[in-house]
């Protein structure tokens, strides 16, 4: 059994003198008999050249010698031991277990982000009162960490603390908004500065508001609406 860097071994599949080499030792690499074993920690491997057969056998050895190429004879039991062959229903498993294990990281990783996202914009605050509560309403419900179950946790713990900027402590703007816009209501009393600084929309809402309240009664003119004096 001889022992070549795999660096050297890849430079044989552009050889033009040893077509189909390297193929051949590949497919040995697979027949599950250790003909030819890949070890990852040297980066190098290891052949059995009379598996090969004659002819590549030969081909081999012209190509190490033409190429002066590096290679270590070894005893076969000094080898690495070789992986066992995975069969199809071995494969299948194995796939399934590595697509299950992504799956359940990138949902791990989507809560995550939810949780950092209540950090960041939301205010709430990242102490050890807070992480306990919140990690400890998953194992009170048995839920699973998943970003819904983020919100639910958030909304079903008034008892977590939040910083003093955090939108869900602001006083409410109970200002209602003209029917159709989103434009706010002037306030009845809304004084000449608030006025000249209001739109159309709103000066015609504020007279109509200020007629209802007066049981329809025109002004001495008649208007229908406050007209802007600028």
């Amino acid at each position: 059994m001889i022992k070549i860097s795999q660096k050297d071994f890849e430079s044989l599949k552009t050889n033009q003198m040893c077509g189909g080499l390297h193929g051949h030792i590949i497919a040995r690499s697979r027949n599950g008999r250790a003909d030819v074993i890949s070890s990852p920690t040297e980066n190098a491997l290891y052949i059995k050249e009379e598996s090969l057969g004659i002819a590549f056998q030969r081909m081999l050895a012209e190509w190490i010698k033409d190429n002066a190429i590096e290679v270590v004879k070894v005893p076969d039991q000094s080898a690495p031991v070789a992986a066992p062959k995975e069969d199809g229903l071995a494969r299948l498993q194995r796939e399934q277990r590595e697509a299950a294990a992504e799956t359940a990281k990138l949902i791990e990783d989507t809560a995550n982000k939810r949780a950092a996202w209540y950090i960041s914009h939301e205010g709430m605050l990242d102490n050890d009162f807070n992480r306990d509560l919140f990690l400890g309403w998953f194992d009170r419900n048995k839920a699973a960490y998943t970003a819904a179950n983020v919100d639910l946790a958030v909304a079903g713990l008034p008892e977590l603390q939040f910083a003093v900027w955090a939108p869900r402590l602001q006083p409410v703007d109970a200002t209602p908004l003209i029917e159709g816009t989103q434009e706010k209501q002037l306030p009845l009393d809304a004084s000449e500065s608030m006025m000249r600084k209001a739109s159309l929309v709103q000066l015609r809402d504020l007279s109509r508001r200020k007629k209802e309240g007066q049981g329809h009664r025109q002004g001495s003119f008649g208007s229908s609406f406050i007209e802007p004096t600028f």
